[in-house]
């Protein structure tokens, strides 16, 4: 048996053994159990502390059949539940390792290389900040710099679009090619890059928050279970759905983008006549050129909604960022991209 999961066996099959006995106990008629709890009676002496010749032992009072049978019942469901999770998180982890014990014998977790932050938060990343990823792509070249958010709703998101207050604002009313291979800098105001969306979202399950901060003070939050975008052959279509009923925004501020094509200025792939990158000036998933945010707009003309509160409000801060649905269950696990040139499957 592989070392990594024997410590897990070994509480299992404790758990189990131990279950069994329970069980054993509740078969046997009440004459034959023996469940007892401890009760000192009034008249009992006190033993001193550190006197262990004095003093009577607490007397032991049995349980009545009815309230023995419930004690044993509650232990026998706790450990049921105990061992549940025990095999959740062993299913977990054969996944992760199967994932590593299927890479080459040279490219084991020592050279594999993280495809986004959750793998860097996994590895023990719990600071903010820039880091570098390898999505799962054959692309050779220089790794991606993504600022990685390690501490909201648990930490490992990973942000692709990024606006926030700067001397000199950047613009993002840019070509297909620029939305297509990204632009800007992670550390201020950014876009990673359609290319990369795709390659990070093709190959596991993705959620998207989308985090403001309000010129009036306030802090809301958008949540989305799934995000996906496709190859830039099927015009990087989005798919997004599964609106979170725990958003803090008012409403969905992306209600009708599902199913959409990328547009820019010079790529007209919206429903409308005109080119809403031309008239709304930046490309987005455009619908019908009245997105409720349009988060690459100018500051000044697309960044005001009334999905944030009951009037509409300025976003002086507007991150959105991904993250793997997997982050989610009982235990993360990590899947490293061991990709290496011109060695892609």
């Amino acid at each position: 048996m592989n070392g990594r999961y024997l410590w897990v066996w070994t509480l299992v099959l404790g758990l189990v053994t131990h279950s069994a006995s329970v069980n054993r106990m509740v078969s046997l008629p009440p004459s034959e159990r023996s469940v007892s709890r401890p009760l000192r009676q009034s008249e009992d002496p006190v033993t001193p502390e550190g006197d262990f010749g004095g003093g009577e032992r607490d007397l032991e009072e049995p349980l009545n059949e009815r309230d023995a049978l419930r004690r044993v019942l509650e232990e026998k469901e706790e450990l049921l539940s105990r061992i549940g999770m025990l095999e959740r998180a062993n299913r977990e982890l054969t996944l992760a390792n199967s994932v590593i014990a299927s890479t080459p014998s040279d490219e084991k977790i020592g050279n594999t290389r993280p495809a986004d932050c959750a793998d860097h938060f996994v590895m023990g990343a719990k600071t903010s900040g820039i880091y570098e990823i390898y999505p799962f792509t054959c692309l050779c070249g220089e790794p991606l710099r993504v600022y990685c958010d390690m501490e909201t709703d648990g930490g490992g998101w990973t942000v692709f679009m990024a606006r926030q207050p700067g001397d000199i604002p950047l613009g993002f009313n840019r070509s297909w090619s620029e939305y297509r291979s990204g632009f800007g800098d992670a550390s201020g105001e950014f876009w990673l890059g359609n290319v990369h969306l795709h390659a990070m979202t093709s190959s596991r399950e993705y959620a998207l928050r989308m985090d403001a901060h309000l010129s009036s003070g306030d802090v809301k939050f958008g949540a989305w279970g799934s995000f996906r975008v496709s190859t830039e052959a099927n015009r990087f279509r989005l798919s997004l759905s599964s609106y979170s009923a725990e958003s803090t925004t008012r409403s969905n501020c992306l209600p009708n983008v599902n199913g959409l094509l990328f547009t820019t200025y010079d790529r007209d792939n919206d429903e409308t006549t005109g080119n809403c990158a031309v008239t709304e000036g930046g490309g987005f998933w455009h619908y019908r050129c009245n997105n409720l945010i349009h988060p690459t707009a100018s500051r000044s003309e697309g960044l005001t909604s009334s999905c944030f509160n009951n009037q509409q409000d300025t976003a002086v801060f507007l991150q959105l960022k991904i993250r793997p649905v997997i982050c989610e269950s009982f235990v993360k696990t990590i899947f490293l991209n061991a990709n290496k040139c011109h060695s892609c499957p």
